[in-house]
Formats: structure tokens, sequence, C-alpha cells
């Protein structure tokens, strides 16, 4: 007679794995646009800007942003901490019939912070390349806006990489969920680990950093 076994892993260790992987990207999307949001703030505001510029801020947000943005990536993909108890699955995948709702969820979000993020760049890009300087600035304020297209400049496509490879993954697991008729969980995980690019993110990303920030 035959037996056959199937591995399962617990789901607990899935959303570490895969939970911890969604919340940094999560996370980044933030970080990066509060450092956007940084750079608007001073090309809108420059004379104000160093007055309000601190270091000990700067740290509180970025912690708070990276929690909060964790917080909520688990509190949705767990379905508010019921799946914290004991759940097994035949496969690594993070969405289960439990959390489906809220895992697209997460995904629309993270997917509308993206391009929030990049209108925001882009705005800093009108603001400190494209808008005509006012008379009579001063050298500190002049300063100011070469400092902000520094900073812009590293950003800009370290951004833009980011939001095309996020988009594409996120906007493939919205359109898989509205027109995959019943897939099984090898065609679901085949799936995800083809549009979530796993290998080629953070390799790219690094390329990207080592490009525009480790070589200056």
């Amino acid at each position: 007679r035959l037996r056959f076994t199937c591995v399962v892993v617990d789901f607990r260790i899935i959303m570490l794995l895969r939970g911890g992987a969604i919340s940094s990207t999560f996370s980044a999307h933030h970080v990066l646009m509060l450092l956007s949001l940084e750079r608007l703030f001073s090309s809108l505001f420059p004379s104000q800007f160093e007055q309000w510029s601190s270091r000990f801020l700067a740290m509180f947000m970025s912690v708070a942003v990276v929690l909060t943005s964790t917080f909520y990536v688990m509190w949705n993909v767990s379905d508010s901490t019921r799946l914290f108890y004991e759940h097994f699955l035949p496969y690594l995948d993070t969405k289960v019939a439990q959390n489906a709702a809220r895992y697209m969820q997460v995904m629309f979000a993270l997917t509308i912070s993206t391009i929030i993020a990049l209108a925001v760049l882009f705005l800093d890009v009108f603001l400190n390349f494209y808008r005509k300087a006012k008379q009579g600035e001063s050298l500190g304020v002049s300063y100011q806006f070469s400092e902000n297209r520094r900073v812009i400049l590293t950003l800009l496509p370290i951004k833009i990489f980011d939001a095309f490879f996020t988009i594409v993954s996120t906007l493939a697991q919205l359109v898989y969920a509205k027109f995959a008729i019943n897939p099984s969980p090898v065609d679901r995980q085949l799936f995800l680990e083809l549009s979530t690019y796993p290998m080629m993110y953070p390799l790219m990303l690094v390329v990207l950093l080592e490009w525009r920030v480790g070589r200056r």
C-alpha cells in the first residue's frame, strides 16, 4: 500500500518571511516618500527648512513609518491576528482563504502609496529644476536648492526602478486574483514567484545604490 505525505509549513513562519518582505517594501516606499516630502518642504520654504530640520525628528519619523507599515501589513495578512494560531499550509503563500480580501487590500494600498510617492518626487523635480528662480535669493536659499537637486538626482532612478517593479508586481497580483479561476496551489505559487522578482529586485536595487551613492 502506498502512502503519500505532504510537507506543510506553519503559516506563522510564512508570515514572518513573506509578510516581512511585504512590510519592508511598504516601509521603503514610505521612507522614500518622507525623503521626497522633505525636499518638497525645503523647496517651498527654503529659508525655514534649516530652522525646522532635526536629526532626531528624521530618525523618529523613519522608525515610526517602519513600525506603522509593518503593523499594517501584519495586521491584514494575519487577518487581525486570527492566523497567528496554528495554521499549516502545503505552499509558501501569504494569501490564503481567510485573508484573501485583506491581502488584496494590502496590494492595492502598496500600489497607491507608490503612485503618490512618484507624484511627490516629480513635483520635487518640477520645483527644483524647472521653476524659475526668484530674484534676489540669498546664498543659503541657493545652496538649499542645489542640495535639493543633488538629493533628487540620487532618488529619482532608485524610485523609478522601485515603483516599476512594485506596480508591476502588485497589479499582477490584483489581475490574477480577478481572472484566475480556481488556481491550484502550485499554479498560484509559480505565478507569485514569477511576478514578484524575488531575486532580481534586491540585486538591481543594490546596483542602483552603488551607482548613485556608493561611487560619489
